[in-house]
């Protein structure tokens, strides 16, 4: 899908199955080590390019996330992995969302309003925390409903700790 001789990485679909959003250090120049956020268009009837790269984002970062449902804002980690923003999909003005250690790729709830992530994104204590777009402190969560109808969640009470999908009827 993209051109040899840049490292690109980390993709996920628009909604519409239209354009991924991936990193890349090809906004870099000669090959540097700054990674960006791109687009690309995708044609859905040939599974190809319909268009070349785009970058989207003037900040560095460690995670590109997810498009809205609506496909108009992508979420992503800046390069300190200190906070979420997020930046219009045909590139702009980003906008801060909340400080965050260490969050793992960003992703919309289901009513496009919060976005939804684990901190820190590694290891055995990490915890979901969801916020609203517009910016504000994250809270704390149970479920992280990002998975269509289902969602997960995280039973505290038993040992060991397990995760369960659940519907939204449960």
């Amino acid at each position: 899908i993209t051109s040899s001789g840049y490292k690109d990485f980390l993709p996920f679909w628009f909604p519409a199955g239209n354009a991924l959003t991936f990193m890349s250090n090809r906004a870099s120049r000669n090959g540097g080590s700054k990674f960006y956020g791109m687009t690309i268009a995708i044609d859905p009837n040939t599974g190809r390019a319909a268009g070349p790269p785009r970058a989207v984002t003037t900040d560095e970062v460690s995670v590109m996330g997810f498009p809205s449902r609506d496909g108009k804002l992508i979420a992503y980690v800046t390069a300190l992995r200190d906070s979420i923003k997020v930046v219009p999909s045909t590139g702009g003005t980003a906008r801060f969302v909340a400080e965050v250690a260490d969050p793992s790729p960003p992703r919309w709830h289901p009513d496009d309003k919060s976005l939804v992530f684990s901190s820190p994104w590694h290891g055995p204590n990490s915890n979901w925390y969801r916020v609203a777009v517009t910016g504000g402190t994250p809270e704390r969560t149970e479920h992280a409903p990002f998975l269509g109808s289902l969602h997960v969640h995280r039973d505290r009470e038993r040992t060991p700790r397990h995760l369960e999908l659940r519907d939204s009827t449960e």
